[in-house]
Order: C-alpha cells, then structure tokens, then sequence
C-alpha cells in the first residue's frame, strides 16, 4: 500500500515525498504536496510574525511619540523642573523602574547563588571522589604491603628451614668421616659404621 501524505496547505492527497522545508509540524509527518503550497504557508506564517512584529513597534512608537511631545512642551516653557520630570517620567514610571532594577538584582543574585551551589556541589562530589580513591589507593597499598610482608616471612622461614636442614646434614657428614677416621685408626675397615643421627 502506498504511503499516502495530505497537504497541509491545500487539503489534497498524494503518494510522492512530501515538501517539508524548515517548517515541521510536531507529530506530523505529512508535508505539502508541491513547492507552491510550502512557499504560500511559509507566507502566511511570516506574515504573522510580520504582523505580531509590527504591533509591538507600534506600541513602543506610540510610547516614544508621548514622550517626544512632553519633552518638546517642556522645553517651550523653559521649566527645568519639567524637562526633568518629561526626561525621566513621572513619579509611578520612576518607581517602576526602580522596582524592576530590584527584581532584576534579585533574580542575577539568585542565578549567581544557584550557580556558585552547582559549583560548590561539583566540588564536593570531587573531593569526595579523591578522598574516595585515596583510602582505596591507601588501602591497596596496605594490601600490598601486608602480602610483600608475608610472603618476605614465608621466604625468610623456608631459607631458615634449608639452612637447618643443610647444618644438619653437614653435621651427620662430619659425624659420618670422624666415625670413619676412627674405624681406620683401629685397623677394622671392614666393618660397617653405624650412622647416629
């Protein structure tokens, strides 16, 4: 069955790839059925952020005007006191704008908080991890030592066992070759000579 894609501009149906271009609509993999219909709705939607951009200007214009014409009527009647208050606006506008530098302080000095936490948290978790791999390093090294400690024991004890040994023998020999020197002496080589341990 083919894959059948309605156009989002026009309404019609068709089975072709379908012409996205940067506008995706979320959860909805259908397109537009030609390049004509993806160029109209682009058109509409710039137009309406066109439209949206325009009023705000507008509005911002209007403001801008209002104050153009309190400065002008101040400065016509050369009242420094009103030039000043036409420049800086009035009572309730100052208030407000100290008011918003406030919350503006508020909220940097928050995020800055909330920043140096992070900051200050991450660091923690650092130290921890090194104070971490430090008692492990420390306890390897502990490890090692005991087992180096150990086996050096296990050498040093068999190398006394073997050096026991060895005296031992070397002791039945010499026994062994006195035994011997003396049996020649007594003129009976003949005889076999009883090893004592």
């Amino acid at each position: 069955m083919e894959n059948v894609h309605h156009c989002l501009e026009c309404g019609r149906e068709f089975t072709h790839a379908p012409f996205t271009g940067k506008i995706i609509r979320f959860g909805n993999d259908e397109g537009y059925c030609s390049e004509g219909c993806l160029r109209k709705h682009q058109a509409i939607v710039a137009k309406k952020h066109a439209e949206k951009a325009l009023k705000k200007l507008n509005k911002q214009k209007d403001i801008l005007q209002k104050k153009i014409d309190n400065i002008s009527v101040a400065v016509r009647e050369e009242d420094p006191g009103a030039i000043e208050k036409a420049i800086r606006g009035g009572l309730l506008k100052q208030a407000g704008m100290c008011l918003k530098l406030i919350i503006t302080g508020i909220i940097l000095y928050i995020v800055g908080l909330m920043f140096y936490n992070a900051g200050y948290a991450k660091r923690g978790i650092e130290e921890r991890k090194r104070t971490a791999q430090s008692c492990a390093n420390s306890t390897a090294g502990e490890s090692a030592g005991a087992t180096v400690e150990s086996v050096v024991t296990t050498n040093a004890n068999s190398a006394a066992i073997d050096m026991q040994k060895q005296k031992r023998e070397d002791q039945l020999l010499e026994r062994r070759r006195e035994l011997l020197q003396l049996a020649g002496e007594d003129g009976n080589t003949s005889a076999p000579v009883a090893e004592q341990e």
